[in-house]
């Protein structure tokens, strides 16, 4: 992990215990702490695309890296909805939830088959964020929630 990376992550660790006190003015220095790490954070990988975290090679796979920034700051979007309990959390974390266990396992596909120990640092590293991703997801997303947001759309 980048240093900026680390720094914002703590950033949001030390919102998220505000926000979790019961002293009002804290509460809402934390929440508001929170949302501007959460969305920086989502910022963040959305431009960086995982292209910052390691070094330039020209044999990484730039799509992968691409669709994993992108979502990686969709999932990031959403948790900041369902954390302030603004409308529509559940489509955002829903987003988030379907294509990064698909992008979990085919980076896990690929580094099995990388040779290559810069590659396989590369793919060990996407699957290690990626991997906290889906159990913050997991956290955020229980699963009578989603059946009842999938029947409340279908009738």
């Amino acid at each position: 992990m980048k240093k900026a990376e680390k720094i914002i992550i703590l950033i949001a660790i030390i919102g998220l215990i505000f926000r979790l006190t019961h002293l009002p003015n804290l509460r809402a220095i934390g929440a508001m702490i929170y949302a501007i790490s959460l969305l920086s954070l989502a910022i963040f990988y959305l431009v960086s695309r995982f292209n910052a975290f390691e070094d330039k090679n020209k044999n990484q796979n730039r799509v992968l890296s691409n669709m994993c920034g992108l979502f990686m700051s969709l999932t990031m979007i959403g948790m900041i909805f369902k954390f302030m309990h603004w409308p529509m959390a559940h489509t955002q974390l829903l987003i988030g939830i379907v294509p990064l266990p698909i992008l979990f396992i085919v980076t896990f596909v690929l580094k099995l088959k990388q040779k290559d120990e810069t590659l396989q640092i590369y793919y060990r590293n996407m699957l290690l964020r990626l991997g906290i991703f889906i159990i913050i997801l997991f956290l955020f997303i229980n699963k009578y929630n989603i059946i009842f947001f999938i029947r409340d759309k279908i009738i």
